[in-house]
């Protein structure tokens, strides 16, 4: 059994690594040492429109009670957190060419559990407002909404990444995706899940994490040009 856990821990660090090799950096670059182990909680995802487990792999779309988005199955021997900006093109480029391969391969088979965590970066001016939407779209809708605007956000990054409206389209996201449009547009205007997207950021930080996307594989960490053995 751990033979087989770290050959998933192997072959993850190489497939995660070819997109860490370079990505987007954060204005500071002073390192700092990274937390190495975090406990991670589960509970029952918010909201009424969850993805059902499916019964082969204990796959889920929820929430930790640290508030954190999972996909996958919370037994599961392999934790993946992305550290991420949705504005940062090495992040697209992840999403676009890897993300779909993990999931297919990893994470719908029971193999690891996903977690992402918001980095938006100064230099990405729509970004903090996107990782708002996100978590609107999952305060309102629950686990299967806010993956939806996850993966909508990067599929048409190139839609919405610096433009003066990226407001209004991320409302009109919402409304694709089936979402009360008042309540989103509230939590959206208010900032209501701003401090949630702030908290990931303090923890990032002090974790090392200064650039996108970081990845941290069962605690330990991916970030830059890190060598294969490493992992």
């Amino acid at each position: 059994m751990m033979g087989r856990k770290r050959y998933l821990i192997w072959g993850l660090g190489f497939l995660v690594l070819t997109l860490a090799l370079v990505g987007c950096q954060s204005a500071a670059d002073s390192p700092v040492e990274p937390e190495m182990t975090e406990t991670v909680t589960l509970s029952e995802a918010p909201g009424e429109t969850e993805s059902p487990p499916r019964a082969q792999s204990g796959y889920q779309e929820g929430f930790t009670e640290q508030g954190d988005p999972f996909r996958g199955d919370p037994a599961a021997p392999v934790v993946i957190e992305e550290f991420s900006s949705y504005q940062c093109p090495f992040c697209g480029k992840f999403f676009r060419e890897s993300y779909a391969q993990v999931m297919a391969n990893y994470v719908e088979t029971g193999q690891v559990l996903y977690i992402f965590r918001d980095f938006p970066l100064p230099s990405q001016p729509q970004s903090p407002l996107a990782a708002e939407a996100a978590n609107c779209a999952g305060q309102i809708g629950g686990g299967s909404a806010y993956w939806a605007m996850h993966d909508r956000l990067f599929e048409h990054q190139a839609e919405w990444s610096g433009k003066g409206n990226a407001d209004a389209i991320f409302k009109g996201y919402a409304a694709e995706l089936g979402l009360e449009a008042a309540a989103f547009d509230e939590c959206l205007d208010s900032g209501a899940t701003r401090a949630q997207v702030q908290a990931d950021v303090a923890e990032g930080s002090a974790r090392g994490v200064r650039g996108t996307p970081t990845f941290f594989i069962n605690g330990r960490p991916l970030v830059g040009a890190q060598p294969y053995a490493v992992i």
